[in-house]
């Protein structure tokens, strides 16, 4: 069947485009999409042509999509009317896929969907993604009540982290490292070093260093200076832990270690990779519940076709836009 979808034909360049979607086959299901949602750090890297993933073009971006299913295979084991995510469409025509999320249809293996808790809202739900994403880190940094975490970059991912870390406990501080201004993030809770010489300032907050650095910017030449909030560890002292350095953003490449910072305090690295199904049901769970509030970080809904438009705003990261959702009711 012929559908929409938000293709980029080459880098730097945003289209969105008729393609044509295969019909579903015994174990599959076609997902009529409601709304898919922007992964900024990962999507303008693939958009750039500097994401490994992006080695094709054209392709469909996007892992974030919510809808209802409109057609079941007989071994699928899913009634249509059912609402779902997924990460997109496994299959479409004449395009590759990264990873084929923003598609007015999708084509799935049922076993690759995650139906919605009913408290969820079909626009809410993308953005459990990203906010699977924090957790999975979290899980691996593993928080203890008292410790200090220190979030540089507050992007979605990075505000997600630090609303997931505060509750369990810690101490969490955000770092304005993208200078997105305090006006655009004071309705955060959370204390927020900005403006100039940011790790001065928070080598004067934190004497003793930090318990936990998350650092979601993929900027490599954060790490050298991030290293400098590590817990200091001296030789004879073992019950101290070294600070955990979680590598939470997207890079294009291979990242330098400055190796003596790292060794003389014993700093742990951990680099999740994304998120797992169970991470995601988490994260749709916590939002159900409302631990977890997302809606705010999606400010703007956009038509899909006024995609060239959401990607441009995310491009001037002083444009107070986290992230996009897209709406597709049209098609």
């Amino acid at each position: 069947m012929k559908t929409r979808a938000v293709v980029f034909p080459s880098p730097g360049v945003v289209e969105v485009r008729t393609v044509e979607v295969p019909e579903p086959e015994p174990d599959e299901v076609l997902i009529k999409t409601s709304f898919t949602c922007i992964s900024p750090g990962v999507e303008m890297r693939v958009l750039s042509g500097q994401h490994p993933a992006a080695s094709k073009f054209p392709l469909i971006p996007g892992y974030a999509l919510t809808g209802i299913v409109v057609e079941s295979g007989e071994e699928a084991g899913i009634l249509p009317g059912t609402r779902v995510f997924c990460s997109g469409t496994s299959r479409v025509a004449g395009q590759e896929r990264c990873w084929g999320g923003h598609i007015g249809h999708a084509v799935r293996r049922a076993s690759e969907t995650i139906p919605l808790p009913l408290g969820v809202p079909l626009r809410d739900a993308p953005l459990a993604r990203l906010a699977a994403i924090s957790n999975r880190g979290m899980q691996l940094a593993r928080p203890q009540v008292g410790e200090v975490v220190v979030v540089i970059g507050l992007g979605p991912v990075g505000i997600l982290t630090a609303r997931l870390y505060i509750q369990q406990g810690v101490r969490v501080i955000g770092v304005d490292y993208f200078g997105l201004g305090t006006d655009a993030l004071s309705k955060l809770g959370l204390e927020i070093i900005a403006g100039d010489d940011l790790f001065e300032q928070l080598l004067t907050l934190l004497p003793d260093g930090a318990s936990i650095i998350v650092d979601t910017t993929g900027v490599a030449s954060v790490l050298t200076e991030a290293l400098t909030l590590a817990r200091s560890v001296a030789w004879d002292e073992f019950d101290i832990q070294g600070t955990r350095y979680l590598i939470q953003g997207s890079y294009p490449g291979d990242l330098t270690l400055p190796y003596q910072s790292a060794f003389q305090n014993e700093v742990t690295f951990l680099i999740p990779r994304d998120a797992r199904r169970d991470d995601i049901r988490q994260a749709l769970e916590l939002i159900e519940q409302k631990k977890l509030v997302v809606r705010d970080l999606a400010s703007l809904t956009l038509p899909t076709e006024e995609a060239p438009k959401a990607y441009e705003l995310l491009r001037d990261r002083h444009s107070g836009i986290q992230t996009v959702i897209f709406e597709w009711a049209a098609f």
